[in-house]
């Protein structure tokens, strides 16, 4: 339990200091990073891993959105949803979830793009790459293209050099 609320606390400020532009207020950091440990427990991701991503993909920004390869980070979830509308393919919220995967589960963006729900998108298609490729440099790397290759290789060196630092940072 100390370990938990150890990474809950790191968790929450490095929420704080990521988004020092923008504003969540500390009921909604505590209610993103709580997500984060509950998610991680039940589908059996080290939460690391799951911050990781999320810090590599969005700074924690729950309306990030990536289109065409360019980042845009949006005040507001309406702006997010603007800038998505009428895209073929887009990456949205703090897990940066691709318009595929929302094809593929039948969701909207307006749904994906919430915390809640976007964490936990995240984590299942981590766990289905789990289930397929077991390392983690291939899960990692199935995250982000699809399956292991070039391209993913390099997203898995840069997300498991954060998620050793906030190992090192948790003492987990």
């Amino acid at each position: 339990m100390r370990r938990i609320a150890k990474i809950l606390l790191i968790t929450m400020l490095l929420l704080c200091i990521n988004n020092t532009t923008y504003s969540l207020d500390n009921k909604e950091i505590r209610f993103i990073t709580k997500r984060f440990v509950e998610v991680g427990q039940s589908l059996s991701i080290p939460v690391h891993v799951l911050l990781a991503i999320a810090e590599y993909e969005s700074k924690y920004w729950p309306w990030a959105v990536n289109i065409k390869g360019k980042s845009f980070w949006p005040s507001t979830k309406g702006e997010a949803l603007t800038l998505v509308q009428g895209q073929k393919s887009f990456d949205i919220g703090i897990m940066q979830v691709n318009s595929w995967w929302l094809q593929k589960f039948n969701i909207s963006p307006d749904q994906a793009i919430e915390p809640e729900l976007n964490i936990y998108l995240g984590a299942v298609i981590l766990n289905d790459c789990k289930n397929r490729f077991g390392n983690i440099d291939d899960m990692l790397a199935c995250y982000h293209a699809g399956k292991p290759g070039p391209r993913g290789k390099r997203y898995a060196r840069k997300v498991k050099n954060i998620y050793k630092e906030i190992l090192q940072t948790t003492g987990g």
